[in-house]
């Protein structure tokens, strides 16, 4: 490892993933644990690797090994352009992702934040967040499901264009504006709970 630090009993270990190629997986560290007397009294500790950024003037992510990225602190999601190549910073480990966990703090969702994370299975966002936005979940075709709290106000274009997976949404009535595209080819939903604005658009 670069750099290391001991807390207690938790060890904590960073790896320069730029200098392996960005792969994600379980990276195997040795170690070693001596006592007072300097004998050797545990070894082979288990490790969750992460991944760690910044995706917002006060916000930071990580996303660990299991496939869960995690979004947290305060302020908006910074938006992305694809089609200008600048991409999400998780976008080398999109097809990693398996959970995103938008945490309470989070104001926004960025433009073109989790574009075809095609194996995104489970989105949890929390209720400080008003604004999903363009393109955000576009072609998340793994996603079965998606709860909108009650703290959104806007839903911006095409935000969750293609998840043919996706068999429920509840839309709640503090939704005020949904763009073009927001819902469409979601071919697979059977269950939506939207208010009125939201049914003109779906």
């Amino acid at each position: 490892w670069y750099e290391g630090n001991i807390t207690g009993d938790v060890a904590t270990a960073y790896i320069r993933y730029e200098e392996h190629n960005f792969e994600i997986g379980a990276y195997t560290i040795h170690a070693y644990v001596y006592d007072a007397a300097g004998n050797l009294s545990q070894r082979g500790l288990a490790c969750n690797p992460t991944i760690p950024g910044k995706c917002g003037d006060g916000l930071e992510w990580i996303l660990t090994t299991f496939g869960t990225l995690n979004i947290h602190g305060t302020g908006d999601m910074d938006n992305y352009a694809r089609l200008e190549n600048n991409y999400s910073p998780w976008h080398n480990y999109s097809a990693s992702i398996k959970e995103v966990i938008i945490e309470h703090g989070v104001t926004s969702i960025g433009t073109d934040a989790f574009y075809w994370c095609e194996n995104l299975k489970k989105v949890s966002i929390a209720d400080s967040v008003t604004s999903i936005g363009a393109n955000s979940f576009s072609g998340c075709t793994s996603l079965t499901g998606i709860e909108i709290p009650d703290s959104v106000t806007s839903i911006k274009d095409w935000a969750f264009w293609g998840c043919n997976g996706l068999t429920s949404i509840t839309m709640p009535d503090s939704v005020t504006s949904v763009g073009v595209g927001a819902f469409e080819y979601c071919t697979g939903l059977i269950s939506a709970v939207i208010s009125e604005i939201g049914r003109a658009h779906v």
